[in-house]
């Protein structure tokens, strides 16, 4: 992202509002931060409960289709 760019086009009013959530540096303190029309979030979206459960759910059935692939694989 150029930020230069986008913190203009949200002061120009080009563009109505930004919502963020992954920085190049973190903690951030550039110059959205001080924009009243933008959102900022730290990148933990997959803290929630909800989230986690699936995102552990997704890799044990990711885990369990690879090694069928692969005694399938082995047993050619």
């Amino acid at each position: 992202m150029d930020e230069d760019a986008l913190v203009e086009a949200l002061k120009s009013g080009h563009l109505g509002g930004a919502g963020l959530d992954v920085f190049e540096e973190e903690p951030y303190q550039g110059p959205l931060s001080r924009l009243e029309n933008v959102i900022l979030s730290p990148h933990m979206a997959s803290s929630a409960g909800k989230s986690r459960m699936l995102m552990e759910e997704e890799a044990v059935n990711n885990m369990i289709i690879g090694l069928k692939e692969k005694a399938i694989i082995e047993s050619d």
